[in-house]
């Protein structure tokens, strides 16, 4: 096919691959009737290529290939995210689960914490693909948030609000980096904290911290943002991915009664620490080191 003939201008696909096998591929993915699509197959740099100039209809045709392929890249990434979202939701539902033993008191919770301590093989892989899973969640929604800005000609506060727009939705970016200044927080005080008394951990999430008024402060700012992030993040997420795409309504009712749940589960904690203000059962330290025999 030359490239430089009228057979340019007819064409109305254009795909960047050396060969045809590579292109039956997306054109498998993009629902391409061959028998209707022209194909110009670029062996060298498209940036080089004269079809990049404009021309009767090559332009037009290049510009709609490239939106084609930004459109699986965009909706390949919106899968990962998604993925990597549910993820995250099913950690915090297992996490809320084990924060249950802090209302049975310092025992139980001190337990159960020196239980996941005692098993690093455990501990330690989970804590590794919980991390990736951040990370990758964070990159693939700061890429798209890039482009979706990149893409609106109107500056933010000038953009009309769509019909199905909500709280939710218009503040993902908010809520996001909250949770993300209260996570670094959180494993800080939690994770790196001094558990050294005689409470062990129970004592510094319930007395040293719950019972405080700026972190009890913090904790509701943090979990009402939580609430708003997942109960939209849950719902758009099973869109991404196809579900229950049938009807919305039960979608987004199904992520934003999810989303709710684990926020207010988590709020519940600090709240009922501060009130009840609940005190020591024991005076076993979740980890005591034996004690030195004195020298006679």
């Amino acid at each position: 096919m030359d490239l430089y003939g009228e057979s340019c201008e007819k064409a109305n696909f254009v795909a960047w691959f050396t060969c045809l096998n590579c292109f039956s591929l997306l054109q498998q993915a993009l629902s391409l009737d061959p028998n209707t699509v022209s194909i110009i197959i670029l062996k060298k740099d498209t940036r080089k290529c004269p079809l990049l100039r404009p021309m009767p209809g090559g332009g037009c045709f290049i510009a709609s290939c490239e939106k084609k392929i930004m459109n699986i890249a965009s909706i390949f990434k919106k899968v990962v995210m998604s993925v990597t979202g549910l993820l995250l939701v099913g950690f915090l539902v297992s996490h809320l689960a084990g924060n249950q033993f802090i209302y049975f008191g310092d025992k139980a919770f001190n337990g159960y914490a020196g239980f996941l301590e005692s098993h690093p093989e455990i501990v330690y892989p989970a804590e590794t693909g919980l991390l990736l899973l951040f990370v990758v969640h964070l990159i693939m929604a700061f890429r798209l948030t890039l482009e979706n800005n990149a893409a609106r000609p109107l500056p933010y506060g000038e953009r009309k609000t769509a019909g199905e727009s909500t709280l939710s939705s218009r503040t993902m970016i908010l809520t996001g980096v909250i949770i993300l200044a209260f996570v670094i927080l959180h494993v800080r005080q939690f994770k790196f904290g001094d558990k050294s008394g005689t409470g062990g951990l129970w004592e510094l999430v319930v007395i040293k911290t719950f019972q405080d008024p700026m972190y009890l402060a913090i904790y509701v700012v943090a979990m009402l943002a939580l609430g708003f992030h997942i109960s939209h993040g849950i719902g758009s997420a099973f869109q991404s991915l196809g579900l229950f795409s049938r009807n919305r309504r039960t979608m987004r009712l199904i992520g934003c009664t999810i989303g709710w749940i684990i926020a207010l589960g988590f709020l519940a904690l600090p709240v009922y620490s501060y009130v009840v203000k609940p005190t020591l059962t024991t005076s076993a330290p979740l980890e005591r080191k034996a004690e030195t025999p004195e020298k006679k």
